[in-house]
């Protein structure tokens, strides 16, 4: 947390944040530094971008990929000279690139480009000044197109969807809007001032002719719940919508005051208001089969679904379980009786966390009834589970005062073995001195590798750069030198 010389902090909370301070702690004996790679199986590659600023004024941004376990240099995968940050990755070994002014403000060509150097790089669009945008939000391929959410200049605004080809002029298909999901050539999109916030109308969008088919209430006011590969769940005013995106339909589920929470083993999870309380009902996407999985209660609080049949809800009897194919529901976790965030089910056990008075603490609990338990909690603190390997968990902490900076840690599901995690970074002159002050999870690798940012802030370290490591060791690598790094994306 940096507090400037002015800011007034109670001596209470001086108390507290002292008692938060952090010691990186190592991990036990045994964890490799760095997963090995299958044999005959290449290394992916990390994607990402530099930025600097001449003394003389200027910038610089360059585009970068590198092997994951670093036993190759980095390789540029922009132009010479010109502004370049890597957007996403597309798929097939190409990223997506951005070139900007030379005034730093606006995009004048989008380019796809192979991460591994072969072929000529694919210029997808290029704008004049007339085309003020400033960035690529998110991108969808859909067909030979790759529909682009572009951010207008000051990134305020709802973004316009634009289809993007090799050798075509680009399309301006939606003014205001963001793509959900796409399948054989059409695309639901979100559309509206509100759309960036959850909110719109959601419509059919026929990418060959921009023609645009309302789905959904008409009110700007329709929320997706979830995606489930071509088909998507929604709330609207009439009750719960499934989009089939190929097909074009779109069909109304369950009755009209039903509200989707979630979808899990192709069943849509819905609350149902009835005149003694809220029960919980769960159907098929086309509507077959529906069952109710808790009858009518006053006490029904947070639902949520997880993957493997899982439905998990709250009530004054605590934290519960039902598969969303029926059966009786189970008690897992008694001191949860309100609020919680469902994270992930690892294997016989849920992830969540659950907000108290200063306080967030990061549980597992067993499905059979078997017991939970505390992975992490702290005054202060609030821990965000990223990752579940085996009996492992990567979860970040940070500051409920200062929630963008905090630090990885790795525990088992029990909450034993906890240690933090990539924070005695290996450079070419050895162990670097000191922790960094703050550290962001990017991803892991489909080989294991964890991809991960540490900054440097104060002495003479300042900046940030990539690392790479083993989820569960103390021990890091540098995979890109110390400045303002931005991660992209991993191409497997």
């Amino acid at each position: 947390m940096r507090l400037s010389a002015r800011t007034f902090v109670p001596a209470a909370l001086v108390a507290l944040l002292a008692a938060c301070s952090h010691d990186p702690t190592a991990a036990p004996a045994g964890i490799p530094a760095m997963p090995t790679l299958p044999a005959g199986v290449a290394p992916a590659l990390v994607v990402y971008g530099v930025t600097s600023t001449a003394p003389q004024g200027g910038t610089s941004a360059t585009v970068y990929a590198r092997p994951e376990d670093g036993s190759g240099a980095e390789r540029a995968l922009s132009r010479p000279g010109v502004i370049s940050r890597a957007v996403a990755v597309l798929g097939a070994g190409r990223v997506l690139v951005a070139e900007f002014d030379v005034a730093d403000t606006r995009i004048e060509r989008l380019v796809s480009v192979d991460a591994r150097g072969r072929g000529a790089p694919l210029v997808l669009a290029s704008f004049d000044a007339s085309a003020a945008y400033s960035w690529v939000r998110h991108v969808e391929r859909v067909g030979d197109d790759l529909l682009a959410e572009l951010l207008p200049i000051g990134g305020v605004g709802v973004p316009s969807v634009v289809a993007l080809r090799a050798g075509a002029a680009a399309r301006v298909l939606v003014v205001s809007g963001i793509v959900v999901a796409a399948d054989a050539g059409r695309a639901l999109v979100l559309a509206g001032a509100h759309a960036l916030a959850g909110e719109g109308d959601l419509a059919l969008l026929d990418v060959a002719t921009g023609a645009l088919t309302p789905v959904g209430g008409g009110d700007g006011k329709d929320a997706v719940v979830a995606v489930e590969g071509a088909q998507v769940v929604a709330n609207t005013r009439a009750g719960v919508r499934v989009v089939a995106i190929g097909a074009g339909t779109s069909r109304a589920l369950g009755a009209a005051a039903d509200r989707a929470v979630g979808v899990t083993s192709g069943r849509v999870v819905a609350t149902r208001p009835e005149p003694s309380g809220t029960s919980l009902v769960s159907s098929a996407l086309d509507g077959q089969g529906e069952r109710t999985l808790v009858a009518a209660r006053g006490d029904l609080g947070q639902v949520a679904t997880a993957a493997g049949d899982v439905v998990v809800y709250s009530s004054d009897a605590g934290l519960s379980a039902v598969a969303a194919s029926g059966g009786a529901s189970t008690v897992v976790d008694r001191d949860v009786t309100g609020a919680f965030s469902l994270f992930a089910r690892a294997g016989d056990r849920v992830v969540y966390t659950a907000p108290s008075t200063m306080r967030t603490a990061l549980r597992t609990a067993r499905l059979d009834g078997g017991g939970a338990t505390t992975v992490f909690e702290k005054t202060l603190l609030l821990p965000v589970p990223l990752s579940v390997q085996g009996d492992r968990i990567l979860f970040r902490n940070a500051l409920l005062t200062e929630p963008d900076e905090g630090w990885l840690i790795s525990a088992k599901l029990d909450g034993t073995e906890q240690h933090d995690v990539a924070w005695r970074v290996q450079t070419a002159a050895g162990q670097r001195a000191g922790a960094p002050t703050d550290q962001d999870y990017f991803g892991i690798t489909p080989s294991g590798t964890l991809v991960a940012e540490v900054e440097y802030e104060g002495g003479l370290l300042w900046g940030s750069q990539l690392v790479v490591s083993s989820p569960a060791s103390d021990v890091a690598l540098e995979l890109s030198g110390l400045g303002r790094v931005r991660f992209a994306g991993i191409v497997p």
